[in-house]
């Protein structure tokens, strides 16, 4: 495996150089280890700072544990922002859950953790962590491409969600948008259209219809994303003209045209009545619109790199070594895609 050597134990697997002290690896549990101190996206009983990447639940989901396991968590402002949307008011109390801003780097004894910002949703980070003699360790956590700035290192743990060389997208994230801007607007002129979509995916698309000048009503169905969008509009995103509340109820009752957003989970009957669009981050690599009757339609807006744009950003990034992410995608594919196309030793964990 040439200069970097890997063990097995769970959570003190490491990737060694000779003369670097830091370690990176990736749990059982899906939380990947830098250096000698962070752990990311996870809880590990050996680590004392946590740095959580950004609030989907597949990131945040041990934010609670963390609390118990971390003398201090590290988030951007953003996430912090969404986390305390998500699960409460109770969360800003907790002293050691701790504001990083983007590229401002903080010293941990012989080591300094930066986080760099990804294109992934509001407030998403990939995360650097750096020894006194320059070597470095980078998560990107999740993140689109080529969207998202690319950050050299010597080692890098990467987002595998499309990691196979059989995802490849065969349109455009703006063909996406379109495609879903085209679809609203003409249905607008039957009356309602119901948009479900998951958390952050569902501002993303609030930002997107109001960049495209739609101009009806948007009603917001639940106080989680309520509280989301207040977030993404303290960071400057623009979401529109939106109604949560009684206003909402009579809008709907008098068939009026609006957009109504709701939770993946959330389908009351009289949505039935009206068109739906389900709108995916799972990405659908042929094309970005499926209809599966009259009223029902999908749209695939993912927020991740495809497998070649994933390539791209490993060649650009330059480590001498990987860490694929098998936890939350195709690891061992990339993993192996990376060795034969890059000759760079890659590893999948956990």
């Amino acid at each position: 495996m040439g200069r970097w050597q890997a063990t097995s134990k769970i959570d003190r697997r490491r990737v060694v150089d000779p003369g670097l002290p830091s370690e990176a690896s990736i749990n059982d549990l899906g939380c990947v280890l830098l250096g000698k101190h962070v752990a990311c996206d996870g809880v590990c009983s050996n680590r004392t700072v946590g740095v959580f990447t950004h609030a989907h639940d597949d990131h945040i989901g041990r934010l609670e544990k963390g609390l118990l396991w971390y003398s201090r968590i590290l988030a951007t402002p953003a996430t912090k922002d969404l986390a305390i949307a998500r699960k409460g008011d109770w969360l800003g109390l907790r002293g050691h859950l701790t504001k990083l801003d983007f590229k401002k780097r903080l010293e941990i004894d012989a080591e300094s953790v930066t986080l760099y910002p990804t294109r992934h949703m509001l407030g998403s980070a990939q995360v650097l962590v750096e020894n006194r003699e320059g070597r470095r360790a980078l998560y990107t956590g999740d993140f689109m491409f080529p969207q998202t700035p690319v950050i050299e290192t010597d080692l890098l743990v990467l987002d595998a969600t499309y990691g196979h060389p059989s995802n490849v997208r065969r349109y455009s994230r703006e063909e996406a948008i379109k495609a879903l801007t085209k679809l609203v607007d003409n249905k607008l002129k039957g009356g309602p259209v119901w948009i479900s979509a998951h958390f952050g995916k569902l501002q993303e698309v609030m930002n997107a219809l109001c960049e495209a000048g739609v101009k009806v009503p948007f009603l917001i169905t639940d106080f989680e994303n309520l509280r989301a969008v207040k977030v993404y509009e303290k960071y400057g995103v623009k979401m529109g003209e939106y109604i949560f509340g009684p206003e909402g109820h009579e809008i709907l009752s008098r068939k009026e045209s609006c957009v109504v957003f709701t939770k993946l989970s959330y389908a009351p009957p009289e949505a039935k009545e009206f068109v739906r669009i389900r709108v995916s981050g799972w990405a659908e690599f042929n094309g970005a619109l499926f209809q599966r009757d009259e009223k029902y339609y999908r749209v695939a807006l993912s927020d991740h790199a495809d497998f070649s744009e994933t390539i791209e950003y490993v060649k650009q990034s330059k480590p001498k070594f990987v860490i694929t992410d098998d936890y939350r995608g195709s690891g061992a594919a990339l993993a192996e895609a990376i060795k034969k196309d890059l000759r760079i030793e890659a590893i999948k964990m956990p």
